[in-house]
């Protein structure tokens, strides 16, 4: 198990390290290059077994996301938040980079929504670690196929949706909240180069949270879960 230090400044000026646990490790891992549509899902566990005391509160597990038309920017972009979370100088700056918008210096990364699911974060606390797979598209779900959800220890908790939890991430259906994502989108790194038309990149990443007495929030090291593609021409993703 790899612990993180992370470094916040209280009230007194003074320095307080806060230790906080990433989530475990994943399960699957999807390649946005895969041909397999089948694959296009993330699976990994959460960590949440530690006592941190009294006076800190271990909140759960997030999952961040963010939507790129052009894949050479997503890999570079998740490159440079892989060096972060590996280096044992920068971890503690790795969910800051993804978090913080593009003005402040980072990627501007969204936290993962859920249709009818208000739970934040994503994965609240049970104090037990627990199995997380996310499918974000229906895959000729009416069919024995298979469909969009987000599922914890095998239960269906709920469809997952973009961060402002109307919009699907079926991008190649038309009903009302299947969305093409657009420049301006706060979830969405548009670039004026397109890797190809109609084709989209998903990038997702897991952090733990926690609080403090001040009701402050920590964030532990990010965990890369994978990235998939979703082609707004086709409606099986």
């Amino acid at each position: 198990m790899i612990v993180y230090l992370f470094l916040f400044l209280n009230s007194c000026g003074l320095d307080v390290y806060v230790v906080m646990d990433s989530p475990y490790y994943t399960v699957h891992v999807p390649q946005y290059d895969s041909i397999d549509k089948t694959d296009n899902y993330f699976e990994f566990a959460t960590n949440e077994s530690k006592d941190y005391g009294d006076s800190f509160v271990f909140l759960g597990t997030e999952i961040y996301y963010k939507i790129y038309n052009n894949s050479s920017t997503m890999i570079s972009e998740r490159a440079s938040l892989d060096n972060y979370s590996s280096s044992s100088t920068l971890s503690a700056n790795a969910p800051v980079k993804m978090i913080s918008t593009v003005a402040e210096g980072g990627y501007g990364y969204q936290p993962l929504k859920g249709r009818d699911f208000s739970d934040s974060p994503l994965v609240t606390r049970t104090g037990e670690d627990r199995m997380v797979y996310i499918r974000l598209t229906n895959y000729y779900e009416d069919n024995d196929g298979y469909a969009a959800v987000i599922q914890i220890d095998d239960e269906d908790v709920c469809v997952p949706l973009r961060t402002d939890s109307r919009y699907t991430f079926d991008f190649g259906r038309d009903g009302t909240y299947d969305k093409v994502p657009a420049s301006g989108d706060d979830d969405v790194k548009y670039s004026s180069t397109t890797t190809e038309e109609g084709l989209w990149y998903v990038c997702m990443y897991a952090v733990a949270v926690g609080r403090d007495s001040t009701y402050t929030n920590y964030y532990s090291n990010i965990l890369y879960l994978g990235a998939v593609t979703i082609d707004a021409n086709d409606e099986n993703n």
